[in-house]
C-alpha cells in the first residue's frame, strides 16, 4: 500500500495515500456485536475503540485489542500461532486487508 508521511510536533506519521479511498467499492457503516460475522474478500476497517476489540480472519489471524495494546497473532502452517504485540494507547485502528495482505494504521497513522 502506497503511503504518505508526516511530520508533527516531532512525530513521523503514516497514512494511506487520500487516493486509495477511490478503490473502494463498497462502504459499511455501523456497530459490530459480539460473534457478528462478515464474509468478505478485502475489506478496510475504521475502528474507534471503545472498551476491547478481537478480530479474526479466516482462522489465520487474529487482532486482539485493549486501550494500551494490540496483539497481532498469524497461525503460521509450519510454527503454528506467532505472536507481534504493540504497546501504548489505542485510540483508533484503520485495517486492511484483502487475499494477502494486512496493513494496521494506529492512532491516525502514528504506528504502522
Amino acid at each position: 500500500m502506497v503511503r504518505e508521511l508526516k511530520v508533527e510536533e516531532g512525530r513521523l506519521y503514516q497514512q494511506p495515500v487520500s487516493e486509495s479511498r477511490q478503490l473502494r467499492r463498497q462502504a459499511w457503516c455501523g456497530l459490530a456485536n459480539p460473534g457478528d460475522r462478515f464474509a468478505v474478500s478485502s475489506a478496510e476497517l475504521l475502528v474507534k475503540l471503545r472498551g476491547e476489540l478481537e478480530l479474526e480472519v479466516e482462522g489465520a489471524l487474529r487482532i486482539r485489542c485493549t486501550d494500551n495494546r494490540l496483539i497481532l497473532e498469524r497461525n503460521d502452517w509450519q510454527e503454528g500461532w506467532q505472536q507481534r504485540l504493540w504497546q501504548g494507547r489505542v485510540r483508533q485502528l484503520q485495517i486492511f486487508v484483502d487475499h494477502s495482505t494486512l496493513e494496521i494504521f494506529i492512532n491516525q497513522g502514528r504506528q504502522s
